[in-house]
Order: C-alpha cells, then structure tokens, then sequence
C-alpha cells in the first residue's frame, strides 16, 4: 500500500521551523557555556531535542502537538502550594482568582520568595475580605490586585518614591514589608489605584524588559526561554493585555499578527502610541506580511526568524 506525506500548511511549516529552531538554539547556548559539559547536561540535552521532534512529528501527522516539556527553575509550585493553603484555611474570599503560567520564573531565592508571597496574600486578603482578589503571575512579574478600601493619597505617593510612611492603626504596615522584602530582593513595585481597586506589580529591577505575546504556549515557552538565554527579562502572555501599561514598563513588545481577541498589529499601534520609546515586533508565519505596511511596527519577523526577532531587539540591548 502507498503511503502519502500528509499536507501542511505554510504557516504551520514555519511554525514547526520555529519550535525546532528554538530547541536547536538553546541547545547550542547550553553547550556553548559549558567548555566541558558534565554528564549530569547531557540527559537534559537529549530530552529537549526529544521533545521538539516529537512536537514536529505531531505537527506533521495533524495531530495535536503535546505540550513542551517544562523549563527548570519553575518557582509556580511555590505559589500554588500556599494559595491552596489559604484556600484550604478559609483566608481567601469568595471571588479569588490565580493566574497562573508556567514555568514562571520569579528572581527570588525559594526561601525568601515564599516569605514574599506570604505577605503579599495576608496583605490582599485583609485588604479585601469580601474580595475580589486576583493574582497573576506571569513570566518573571506578578501582579495582585483586590479591592476593598482605596489606599490614601499619601500612601500611594510613598510607595510611588520607594518608601512607606509609619503606619496609622495598622494601615500600611502591611505594604511595608512587602516594599521592604521587594527591595531587597532586587525588585520594583509599583503600584496602581483604578476603579476601587489596588494593583501591585512586582518585577525585577532594571534589564531589558521584554513582553512577548504568542497564542501557542509550546512557541511561547520556547520564545521566552531563548529571549532569557540572551540576558532579556521576559514576561509572556498567551493573549494580549486589557490595558496599556505606563510608559517605560518595558522596552520592547514582540506580538503574534493572530492573538484571541484581538490582531497583533493593532495592539503593536495602539502601545507604540501611548509609548513612541518602546520597540514593536510583530510575529507571523505569513511570508508576504514583510511587504505591508504596518503602523506603529518596528520590525515584522517571518517564523522561525530567531536571527531577525534577536536583531529587531538589538535596540534594547543598546539602551540597557
């Protein structure tokens, strides 16, 4: 019997090309670090090479791709753990939600991590009893909002300088701890008033901040870990976000043309707008898309296109 080669598109050809050549990339990084690698790289080695075949032969078969093996270092078990735990013990409110995608990967010592997030939940949860409360962590940020009682003008303006004023009756004192822990971590915090609610962003300090947005967690991961590989910080979404962020929150944005929701494009013009600093890149597997016009893009990379996305984010590493 005659077998035939099943059909692939283009698009899904070059999004193969990207996943393969992200593996082969972060391969040779790992190796081209190690003069000598020891047996203990080896196994990890083989296995993400395992995994990004194993990716394509799905791909090619027209079958679901299975998902990519998870990075090291992943601190969202931490996190997880102790919200099931506040959970369990009746400390959340009834509207509570946790966001959470992995592998995340937050710039804190386990130990000194937890302490963090300990406080950061007690805080949110006593701020807002009767919530909401919603927690996301993202990449290497994380983000906590709740509602409950609005912070006064002369609390959000000392966080907003990097200190917290003496606490009155017990307001504040909460916040700063978490300003304390955040700091000496080597992290910023920000911290947003919006319709009765309170945000606290978490992030690490300086470096090339990076978000990247890509509808395939598998493309995603592996985007994000070469991003990190060249010494980028990297937060990753699969859908865009609700809001614009303020101007400087990051350096530079990479979208994918197709997101749920909304196009990559248009989110590229409407944050380049609010932030004319911020480097845009939009992601395609459309070969033809580099011949358009696109408003408020700086550069267009056509998968797999590592060479081009690490080149259209020179500019960042040039103003780091």
């Amino acid at each position: 019997m005659r077998r035939t080669t099943p059909a692939i598109s283009d698009h899904d050809l070059r999004h193969l090309l990207s996943l393969l050549a992200c593996d082969l990339s972060l391969t040779r990084e790992a190796l081209r670090r190690r003069e000598a690698p020891p047996a203990e790289l080896l196994p990890s080695l083989l296995a993400r090479l395992a995994d990004g075949l194993a990716r394509a032969e799905a791909l090619l078969a027209g079958r679901a791709a299975p998902p990519a093996a998870a990075a090291r270092e992943d601190a969202a078990d931490q996190l997880e753990c102790l919200w099931e735990r506040f959970r369990a013990a009746g400390r959340l409110p009834g509207c509570a939600e946790l966001v959470l995608r992995r592998p995340w990967r937050f710039p804190a010592e386990p130990r000194c991590l937890h302490a963090l997030l300990l406080n950061l939940l007690e805080n949110a949860c006593a701020a807002a009893p009767a919530g909401p409360l919603r927690v996301e962590a993202l990449g290497e940020g994380l983000q906590v909002e709740n509602g409950g009682a609005p912070l006064s003008e002369e609390l959000a303006a000392a966080l907003a300088r990097g200190e917290a004023p003496a606490p009155r009756s017990g307001r504040g004192r909460g916040l700063g701890i978490i300003l304390a822990a955040a700091r000496d971590l080597g992290l910023d915090l920000a911290v947003e008033r919006a319709a009765g609610m309170t945000r606290l962003r978490l992030s690490p300090a300086g470096g090339r901040r990076v978000l990247v947005v890509e509808d395939d967690a598998d493309l995603l991961l592996m985007l994000a870990e070469r991003l990190r590989a060249e010494g980028f910080r990297v937060e990753a979404r699969v859908a865009a976000p609700d809001a614009l962020p303020p101007p400087g929150a990051y350096l530079a944005l990479v979208a994918d043309l197709h997101l749920p929701g909304r196009r990559g494009d248009a989110l590229l013009a409407a944050w380049k707008e609010a932030d004319p600093a911020l480097v845009t890149v939009l992601l395609t597997g459309d070969g033809r898309a580099a011949d358009r016009d696109w408003p408020g893009v700086d550069a267009v990379v056509i998968k797999p296109g590592l060479g081009r996305l690490l080149a259209a984010l020179a500019p960042v590493g040039e103003g780091a």
